[in-house]
């Protein structure tokens, strides 16, 4: 019995732990030369960080966004988003939200308004030519990266996405590094190597006919 009982506290204590989740506000960091980047702390269980944004406009939680990316790998403790296209300057608006998804739980940090204040030197252009420990998502490498489009959902976050499709049409369950809808609702997305993308072209080459809705280059 009381063995019992001890079990059942237990579980109601896990439960209220992955429900009591507050996506942090998150640290944003905006670089002279070009380009901007968004942490949030790492937290055990968390498995996607996304981040959907305008510039100088607003955004709901609803909208895709001008700039998306969600982000499968963290590193240095940290769940980082970087860009290196945009170039912003001081008084400029970033208006946001995030997605997090922990322990299969999805939470959101909303209606996030950052102003430009300070513009810093960028550290990977610094350091270039030096060996960097920086493992956050930089823009996707297009030697490793694959287009999803088609007949896909264009209401859903791009990375579980991507996964559902590769698991339900091609029966695959690869690492997705990355992946950011476009505006035509395609969906661009990374694998951790070359070796990953030909498997993936292979499998859709051998399961999709031609009259297939789907399509993956």
């Amino acid at each position: 019995m009381h063995q019992t009982i001890l079990v059942l506290v237990l579980i109601v204590c896990a439960v209220v732990s992955c429900q009591s989740y507050v996506v942090p506000e998150p640290e944003i960091t905006v670089y002279r030369q070009r380009g901007f980047s968004v942490s949030i702390p790492h937290a055990p269980g968390i498995r996607i960080f996304g981040f959907h944004a305008n510039i100088n406009r607003e955004i709901t939680d609803s909208q895709t966004g001008e700039i998306s990316r969600d982000i499968a790998i963290h590193g240095n403790g940290k769940w980082t988003f970087y860009d290196r296209r945009n170039k912003l300057n001081i008084g400029d608006t970033i208006h946001y939200w995030l997605y997090v998804q922990k322990h299969g739980m999805d939470y959101k940090f909303i209606n996030g308004l950052f102003t430009v204040k300070e513009l810093v030197e960028n550290p990977l252009i610094r350091n270039a030519g030096k060996a960097s420990h920086y493992t956050g998502a930089d823009e996707i490498s297009s030697a490793k990266t694959l287009t999803l489009s088609g007949r896909i959902p264009l209401d859903g976050f791009a990375l579980s996405t991507v996964a559902f499709v590769l698991k339900e049409k091609l029966d695959i369950d690869p690492v997705i590094v990355a992946a950011q809808r476009n505006s035509d609702g395609s969906i661009t997305f990374e694998v951790p190597s070359i070796q990953d993308k030909s498997n993936i072209l292979a499998a859709a080459k051998s399961s999709f006919s031609a009259g297939t809705k789907i399509n993956i280059q």
